[in-house]
């Protein structure tokens, strides 16, 4: 592919790295819960990419009603794409989430070896 660890890919090609295409036979709204399901399956290492913002704009209103001008992303981003914001539940599931990791590997070095639910 020409491209290898530690290549500098310039701009005028860093959009040709990867591409991810969805079809539908059921039309538009199908096809892009189909791409939505797939960015956020998508598994990208080692470079940068903007699959959470193509991700974020997919789940746009105005996106999924079709009213994308050219000024799409100045208008709904004006700021720049902050990353995806979570909910206070969807934060508070994360803590727990880590929490309850985090006590898992303190039982694992320990020697306890319970496991979750176990011990």
């Amino acid at each position: 592919s020409g491209v290898a660890a530690g290549s500098q890919i310039s701009q005028y090609y860093d959009p040709m790295i990867s591409k991810l295409v969805a079809y539908s036979p059921h039309g538009r709204a199908h096809a892009i819960e189909a791409l939505g399901r797939a960015l956020d399956r998508y598994v990208i290492r080692g470079v940068g990419h903007n699959a959470p913002f193509a991700s974020d704009v997919l789940r746009h209103p105005d996106f999924i009603a079709g009213n994308t001008p050219t000024n799409f992303i100045e208008r709904h981003y004006p700021d720049g794409f902050q990353g995806v914001r979570l909910s206070v539940g969807e934060r508070e599931e994360l803590a727990a989430i880590g929490a309850l990791m985090e006590r898992e590997k303190e039982r694992s070095v320990a020697g306890d070896g319970g496991g979750v639910g176990g011990g």
